[in-house]
């Protein structure tokens, strides 16, 4: 029997980058050939890491975070070009823009596309004509070249519903997984404390996330403030680079934390900074499904997130974690110090995280239900 073949097209970066290395990584190479196309910053760090998996051909096509006429054209050039020359089976499509692209490139090729937006662009507190425009965008694509819409998380399906983006027959849920093996203990912690000049008894609260305005960083400073201010022994990590970046850093200094304040940039493993970490904020205004907020769980650590899309189905609020308004800053500086008075409250609640994820979001489920989606379509096809 002959593999099928599957074009994977994301984002490098972030979230989405994370997800598309496991799923390449662990996906059956028995019956899939994965070709993965790369896009926006990181892009060539993931080539190289995903090309040395044998049954993965990987590239890089530079894509801009906003549109650019030029640059985007350039992007859905080199997509049609790529399937066409290669005669894919099936393409999954990750996210809004690359999602978009590759849509628009295999017109006429009648290879069925799964899309997994992991985040609809037309969020609360975008402008409105964007809203429009996307939705507009969305609708177009969904009904005319989509086979299927793959959401991660219920709230995510339900937002494509109110704003009619496709129709349930199309619909998948397939949540994202963790392997909580990968984030057993390890000495990393000590030496991200000692780097960063961070007291080995001080209490760090941190997250993972790009510097952009969808991840609020700086909802997550007010909180850092108040906090400090009543438990000056806090330190505070941002781990991410992004546009945001140099304003954020302006802010803390403005606020006298630079010496609590932690900006670490861009780090291709994580896994340290969390085990260095005792409380995991996530700051957000708009997600699918966090994998940081897993991974967070994983590691073994309480999340207090904002009530955004796949907060309610991942933390059990006072359980696991604590669930707060968005744009709240106030109420997650309270949860966080809630968590700081009493520390058996907060071990015991990551670990009860920790169970939480071993228990309901098993990264073998979701592989073979990805597996299974890509079979059922294939074959299909072929009936068809």
């Amino acid at each position: 029997m002959s593999k099928i073949h599957v074009f994977q097209v994301a984002k490098s970066s972030g979230g989405v980058g994370s997800y598309v290395r496991r799923l390449v990584r662990h996906i059956n190479k028995d019956r899939f050939q994965i070709t993965v196309a790369c896009l926006s910053e990181g892009a060539e760090e993931m080539v190289a890491e995903l090309s040395q998996i044998p049954g993965v051909n990987a590239f890089s096509i530079p894509m801009e975070h906003h549109i650019s006429v030029f640059s985007d054209l350039y992007v859905v050039y080199r997509l049609y070009k790529t399937i066409r020359k290669e005669k894919f089976d099936l393409i999954h499509a990750h996210t809004s823009k690359p999602g978009f692209f590759v849509r628009l490139a295999a017109i006429g090729t009648r290879i069925p596309i799964i899309y997994r937006p992991a985040n609809f662009s037309f969020y609360d507190g975008v402008s409105k004509w964007r809203i429009a425009l996307y939705v507009l965008l969305e609708r177009f694509a969904a009904r005319y070249l989509t086979e299927r819409l793959m959401f991660v998380s219920s709230g995510e399906r339900e937002m494509a519903k109110d704003y009619k983006v496709g129709v349930d027959a199309q619909f998948t849920l397939i949540r994202t997984g963790i392997n909580v093996r990968e984030f057993e203990p390890t000495a990393e912690a000590d030496n991200i404390l000692d780097k960063y000049k961070i007291p080995a008894d001080a209490k760090v609260v941190g997250t993972v996330a790009r510097l952009v305005e969808d991840k609020a960083p700086f909802d997550f400073l007010l909180a850092a403030k108040l906090v400090h201010d009543q438990y000056p022994n806090a330190h505070f990590v941002w781990v991410g680079d992004g546009p945001l970046e140099n304003d954020l850093y302006k802010k803390v200094k403005e606020f006298d934390l630079q010496d609590v304040f932690h900006l670490v940039g861009y780090q291709s493993n994580v896994k340290g900074f969390l085990q260095a970490m005792d409380i995991f904020v996530l700051s957000s205004t708009s997600e699918g499904l966090s994998i940081s907020m897993l991974e967070a769980m994983a590691s073994g650590l309480p999340v207090i997130s904002t009530l955004v899309n796949g907060a309610d189905e991942t933390i059990r609020d006072g359980e696991t974690g604590f669930l707060v308004p968005i744009g709240d800053s106030v109420k997650i500086g309270e949860a966080i110090l809630k968590l700081l008075s009493v520390p058996s409250f907060m071990q015991e609640m990551g670990r009860r995280a920790r169970e939480h994820i071993r228990n309901h979001f098993s990264f073998e489920e979701m592989i073979n239900k990805i597996e299974s989606l890509y079979e059922e379509i294939y074959n299909s096809k072929l009936e068809n």
